[in-house]
């Protein structure tokens, strides 16, 4: 039986519109009736994501910021969170310092001073990809935005936070279906039944096992459907 159900966000989730669709929301919801539970991986703050669930609720974890937070849903309430050390903070700012930085903290793009700070995105150029500054102590994945390409530093990964997650709720790994599109996502491959969408970053679909459509073809439903009991 499938206890957790995990997704991507943007690239998976999400569809060409901006929006989850309908029969995607309504085939969670019948998961959920037999006691499932669904969370949302995303390199964004947790915020951004409850918006999708006002209306119809049915996201009951948030895996954010490649898993430096985690937010209970039901309940409000933050399960866990680890912030970049100001060590870790020093460093970026020399390595990388004539590059734009953006600081991210629990209430969205902030001053590094001000919060605790769970991702740090650098804009660098496809050229820099091949010759990353190591960072201690942190986790280190590229994002493509359009044609723009950052450095998303974080001191946590998705799989790490997952594990606390399925741990707390003492859920197996056997009984995990999981469906990616990142290349921050990366590390969840290490769950047997994770699937990535078509659309994912080629780098991703090399190393996967299980595949399926893409986003703007209800890849992530389509999984669903194929473990529907």
């Amino acid at each position: 039986m499938i206890r957790m159900i995990g997704s991507s966000f943007y690239n998976t989730l999400i569809d060409e519109e901006g929006a989850i669709p309908t029969s995607t929301m309504f085939l969670l919801d019948s998961y959920k009736k037999k006691g499932s539970f669904f969370s949302v991986i995303t390199n964004r703050g947790f915020e951004e994501v409850l918006y999708y669930n006002e209306s119809f609720p049915f996201i009951d974890y948030i895996l954010a910021y490649n898993g430096s937070v985690i937010y209970d849903v039901n309940h409000q309430v933050i399960l866990y969170k680890k912030a970049l050390s100001k060590k870790v903070i020093e460093e970026v700012k020399e390595a990388y310092k004539n590059y734009p930085i953006s600081y991210y903290s629990n209430i969205g793009k902030t001053d590094y001073e001000t919060e605790d700070i769970y991702k740090i995105e650098v804009k660098i150029s496809k050229k820099e990809c091949k010759s990353i500054k190591k960072i201690s102590s942190c986790h280190i994945s590229i994002l493509k935005i359009e044609n723009e390409l950052y450095l998303e530093i974080s001191p946590n990964t998705n799989y790490e936070a997952f594990r606390y997650l399925i741990e707390k709720l003492k859920i197996s790994s056997n009984n995990i279906l999981l469906v990616i599109g990142n290349e921050s996502d990366e590390d969840l491959l290490k769950y047997l039944n994770t699937y990535v969408v078509s659309n994912a970053p080629i780098s991703l679909k090399r190393r996967a096992k299980n595949k399926t459509k893409s986003n703007t073809s209800k890849g992530f439903e389509n999984v669903l459907k194929k473990w529907k009991n």
